[in-house]
């Protein structure tokens, strides 16, 4: 059976006539789905949160105009409201290749407007839904969160069954060291998780074009003690009930002392000129360096590797790549395969 995963508001209070205070309801987009004869029919969620509460009118907009219901009935704190063509008082074309589509209420006077779900645009957040999908909320739908859904539920609650794929991959600490604390956990996708032992995680995510820049992460999971971390930047398209492979790289410290190199890091790891005009620097390295396992790794700011340079010497030149963009990056200094150092650079070819 299906988990029910309730949405809960944070609902702003208005005062009408009386100095009554009263809860502004919410209406909101909780699914659409084109049937095989092209027709749409819509699920509405709206919470319902006190029995004087009145809806005085709902409208359907998408980007070819907009349409009012009938009539509805809405009963209750929390209920879901089917909608099709012949439910408006004027026909409304919604395409299923892209569209944007916003939910405007009236209640007591006062016009209620959601952010537009939009799909099928590039750069978009969502891709168009296929046959047999839905554009579904999350159970974040308060932040205008939604994912395609293979397991359309028209007609009663969401839930995450078949809204999500799976991403897995390794996770490294700061100093580009595999994470392997089995009891630090993060969330910030549609699933908490933890590293495993050998330093490789797996997370459920929800269908949509993701792009994730930083996590909530935790000392021992659900213990409430959280801290923001930023990651190098994460671009992730997932399909529902598919596996993407991606490793995660942290930018900051999770836990206090965990990762922190204990020496200096300019003092340590010295290059010039920056910025670097010949696609060339020289290095210089305050701690013995006489390993064949000694290397300095240049980094784009999305995280890509885009060079590794070995060093048997404290100080010595390195050239680049002839087809290194210029641009922001890092330099990480690894001696005996542990990063001691990172260093932010600027190149800027004549």
């Amino acid at each position: 059976m299906k988990k029910l995963l309730l949405i809960i508001f944070v609902i702003a209070c208005v005062t009408i006539s009386k100095g009554n205070p009263i809860a502004t309801p919410i209406v909101t987009l909780s699914e659409l789905k084109f049937e095989s004869n092209g027709d749409w029919v819509i699920e509405l969620q709206y919470y319902y949160m006190d029995n004087r509460i009145t809806i005085d009118s709902i409208w359907i907009k998408s980007t070819s105009g907009i349409s009012r219901l009938k009539q509805f009935d809405i009963r209750g704190n929390i209920c879901v409201l089917l909608v099709r063509n012949d439910s408006l008082m004027s026909d409304l074309n919604i395409n299923p290749v892209s569209d944007s589509i916003q939910i405007i209420f009236s209640s007591y006077g006062y016009s209620h407007m959601s952010e537009p779900v939009t799909y099928g645009y590039t750069n978009g957040m969502l891709k168009s839904p296929r046959a047999g999908q839905s554009i579904a909320a999350t159970s974040n739908s308060y932040n205008n969160t939604y994912s395609l859904d293979n397991s359309p539920t028209i007609g009663g609650f969401n839930d995450s069954t078949g809204m999500c794929g799976s991403i897995k991959g390794h996770i490294y600490d700061k100093n580009n060291q595999l994470l392997t604390r089995t009891n630090l956990g993060f969330s910030g996708l549609a699933q908490d998780f933890s590293p495993n032992p050998d330093g490789t995680y797996s997370a459920r995510i929800y269908s949509c074009n993701n792009h994730i820049t930083s996590f909530d992460d935790y000392i021992l999971p659900y213990s409430g003690r959280k801290n923001g971390v930023y990651i190098s930047p994460i671009y992730v398209s997932i399909e529902p009930d598919t596996i993407v492979t991606v490793d995660i790289h942290l930018l900051g410290s999770v836990v206090d002392g965990i990762d922190k190199v204990q020496m200096n890091e300019e003092s340590l790891f010295r290059i010039s000129p920056n910025p670097i005009k010949d696609l060339s620097f020289k290095y210089e390295i305050s701690i013995p360096v006489k390993s064949s396992t000694s290397y300095i790794e240049l980094i784009s700011l999305s995280g890509q590797k885009m060079g590794q340079f070995p060093i048997t010497e404290n100080t010595g030149k390195i050239n680049l790549p002839a087809n290194t963009a210029n641009g922001m990056y890092s330099l990480r200094l690894f001696v005996n395969n542990k990063n001691y150092a990172t260093s932010k650079i600027i190149i800027a070819g004549e």
